[in-house]
């Protein structure tokens, strides 16, 4: 099997959200795809990278916390909600979410 994630802001009439997406794929060439939960981002953060910053960069800007931390640790979702959901149970949750297709029969 391969997983990818990966990270995504996108934006509806509520706000900015970040939040992770996972792809698993196995060799019959099912895929599988799940998504975290999403985090509000601060209208701050909405505006910086409106105009074009990376988020990593922008959150590092606000934060105080280097780009590479909030990008490889902690994430932006850890940033803002205090570490109570990180990168990690980001993407975690969205591995779960992915994984459904290959665990539940109800997909075959």
């Amino acid at each position: 099997m391969g997983v990818g994630p990966e990270g995504i802001t996108s934006k509806n009439k509520y706000g900015t959200f970040v939040y992770g997406y996972v792809v698993i794929a196995d060799k019959q060439n099912r895929i599988g795809i799940g998504a975290s939960a999403q985090v509000m981002l601060p209208k701050k953060l909405e505006k910086m990278i409106e105009s074009g910053k990376g988020l990593a960069d922008a959150v590092a800007g606000i934060s105080g916390i280097t780009s590479e931390r909030v990008s490889k640790e902690l994430g932006t979702n850890g940033i803002l909600t205090n570490g109570l959901y990180d990168r990690s149970k980001e993407f975690s949750d969205a591995a779960i979410c992915a994984a459904a297709r290959f665990i539940s029969k109800l997909y075959d």
